[in-house]
């Protein structure tokens, strides 16, 4: 089949391309232009290439186009395909129809150059404000260089004209959250909607070492992450969740030092919720046995943690693992189980790369049924660079920004905790794994 050529023609003459049908030789072959003598259908070296029965066939087609006004014969694209010109191009598209020596015959239409045409008044047409895109006004988000380089403005402009409304959960499995920050009200899903903590509390015996996880009790629907002496000093948990849905615009705050608007999430006006599930003890530790819990939960799998079995009514769609270990293969095959069926009922299961500086491999995200996800950060040219502290090893399937090893700024500087303890700054959004 012919791709029709753009091609100036005078009016009443039209260029018809078509395809002769297939046989052991071509029947007829060439191209036609007006204006010229025509001696015969074929070339007499065309016609000693057919064979006795097919030369008849040729010639009759070649009278059949004489008649409907072709001239001449000036070219053609393969073994199979003519273009021919007529002063009665109607006339000769119907003599084709009919030949039987064709396959199919149409008009070869005009093409032009993919130029974009300025309309009279683009506000009228809505292009200008088509071709905007969203620059959110909240008080940190023009630090939020990662949605830049993503090209979120474009997103969040899809997601103004109504585009991404399925609804989505994603679970992070993570440290907790906190529940009272004013960013994420209305973001997180709470206990009674199957929010969970995993980790187990101990307090101790002559055969059982003491364990606190951080908030004195063991698995519950509470996945606060809380204030704990010695904890770590900020809730990275909280921090994830704030990547992904932070609310936009100002929020109500209770401390004149905290920012009133903060960042924002990638999720904008799309449904996102979070689930927090908490499988990160106050310290930064975590179980693989607690980890390969919490994705089975995630993905909607039946769990029993002490006395009491958990099980997610509506599945998150997506698990985020912002955690791992250089650990090898036969210790991390708990969790790649789990991961392996979450996969295998349709949940997408993203885990980092890991934050230790050189090459060597880190599970979960090198797990076969896990994304595994390496940072990059800016580079001062146009394209990022991968960040120093970013782990690189064969699993690694995408990077994203990620920041360099240099920290981040935290949303409003110390929030005061609940109970006995430190404050702990409370970092949200701003970059990172």
């Amino acid at each position: 089949m012919l791709t029709p050529i753009p091609r100036q023609m005078t009016p009443a003459r039209l260029t018809l391309a078509g395809a002769a049908r297939s046989s052991s030789s071509t029947a007829v072959q060439g191209w036609l232009r007006p204006g010229r003598a025509w001696s015969s259908g074929l070339t007499v070296p065309q016609l000693s290439a057919l064979s006795a029965n097919e030369r008849p066939l040729a010639q009759a087609s070649a009278a059949v186009w004489q008649r409907a006004g072709v001239t001449e014969a000036s070219a053609k694209l393969g073994d199979r395909t003519v273009v021919l010109s007529s002063e009665q191009p109607q006339v000769l598209l119907k003599a084709l129809e009919a030949d039987p020596a064709v396959e199919y015959a149409v008009p070869s239409a005009r093409l032009s150059t993919q130029t974009v045409q300025a309309p009279a008044d683009p506000q009228a047409e809505g292009q200008a404000a088509l071709a905007q895109p969203v620059v959110p006004t909240d008080q940190y988000a023009s630090l939020q260089w990662g949605y830049r380089t993503l090209g979120y403005g474009a997103v969040w402009r899809d997601m103004e004209s109504g585009a991404y409304s399925r609804p989505v959960t994603v679970a992070v499995l993570d440290s907790g959250v906190r529940y009272d920050h004013p960013d994420l009200q209305g973001k997180l899903l709470t206990g009674d909607q199957g929010a969970l903590d995993v980790l187990a509390y101990h307090a101790g015996s002559d055969t059982v070492a003491a364990y606190d996880n951080g908030d004195g009790d063991g698995p519950d629907r509470d996945p606060t992450d809380p204030p704990f002496p010695g904890r770590s000093a900020q809730s990275h948990g909280t921090h994830v969740s704030g990547i992904i849905a932070a609310r936009w615009g100002e929020q109500a705050v209770s401390n004149p030092k905290w920012s009133r608007s903060g960042v924002v999430g990638a999720s904008y006006r799309a449904p996102v919720s979070v689930l927090p599930v908490r499988v990160i003890d106050a310290k930064g530790g975590a179980e693989v046995s607690d980890v390969a819990a919490g994705i089975r939960y995630a993905a909607g799998q039946s769990v029993t943690l002490g006395d009491q079995t958990y099980r997610l009514a509506a599945p998150a769609q997506v698990i985020n693992l912002s955690l791992g270990g250089p650990i090898g293969i036969k210790e991390a095959q708990p969790m790649c189980d789990a991961i392996a069926e979450a996969r295998a009922a349709g949940v997408v299961v993203v885990a980092a790369s890991g934050n230790y500086y050189n090459d060597v491999t880190v599970y979960p995200a090198a797990c076969a049924g896990a994304i595994g996800v390496g940072s990059v950060t800016l580079s001062g040219a146009s394209v990022p660079r991968h960040s120093e502290f970013s782990n690189r090893f064969a699993e690694v399937a995408l990077s994203a920004p990620g920041g360099t090893g240099l920290g981040t700024t935290f949303n409003g500087g110390p929030q005061r905790s609940a109970g006995p303890g430190p404050d702990f700054l409370d970092r949200l959004g701003l970059c990172g794994q």
